[in-house]
């Protein structure tokens, strides 16, 4: 098996980010890292851009599994059933993810 990561990127409508975070943390989250080849999930906030503008997020989580698109049929299977229930705090239309593996990886190292 290998490990790939999907970046999810959503941003909520308007005044419902918090709305969004109480789902993401206590609903869509667990039920994600519930799915077979689903290891891990973080989620980050990205920070303000122009006054008005809706909340942004970027979450990455990380899969074991041969092949990610398995995984996401599942997720896609469970969507908006009681296994996964949806939430309408979130713009559908601004939803975009991709899948990565890592190719190298880097440190800082401080000589003293």
């Amino acid at each position: 098996m290998a490990r790939f990561y999907m970046i999810f990127n959503s941003a909520t409508k308007p005044g419902r980010g918090g709305e969004y975070s109480e789902w993401c943390r206590t609903q869509h989250f667990p039920d994600m890292l519930r799915v077979p080849g689903m290891v891990s999930a973080k989620r980050f906030k990205a920070l303000p851009g122009a006054a008005g503008e809706p909340d942004r997020f970027v979450a990455i989580f990380e899969m074991e599994c041969d092949d990610p698109q398995d995984v996401m049929r599942e997720v896609g299977r469970r969507n908006g059933t009681p296994e996964m229930p949806r939430s309408d705090s979130y713009d559908r239309e601004s939803v975009s993810f991709s899948f990565v593996q890592i190719e190298g990886e880097w440190g800082t190292m401080f000589e003293q």
